[in-house]
């Protein structure tokens, strides 16, 4: 287990993370873009390109979109149980109307 400030990595988590619910069983192998539970749901990532050794999860929403009641209104908190593929960035166009401007 590595060691940080002379503390084992989940002893200084549990120092550095009072609130968060803690397991005292023994820590699962972390694997490079593995799926992770949020509030956001289910995310898939992947390696970061250029970096292997380092998990990337991109395209996550944090607010739901702004259409009907809340267009033009403050962003309300995404929140899903559904997976999300966090491997690519979303388009953030709007598709427009059949013979919009454009």
């Amino acid at each position: 287990m590595r060691s940080w400030l002379g503390f084992n990595s989940t002893l200084a988590a549990a120092v550095l993370l009072p609130g968060a619910a803690w397991s005292l069983v023994a820590p699962r192998a972390w694997s490079v873009g593995q799926t992770v539970r949020t509030t956001s749901g289910l995310l898939h990532g992947q390696a970061a390109e250029g970096a292997p050794q380092v998990s990337e999860y991109l395209g996550i929403p944090y607010a739901k979109p702004p259409v009907g009641s809340l267009r033009f209104q403050p962003p309300q908190k995404y929140c899903s149980r559904k997976e999300f593929n966090a491997t690519r960035f979303v388009s953030a166009a709007l598709p427009l109307r059949a013979g919009a401007g454009g």
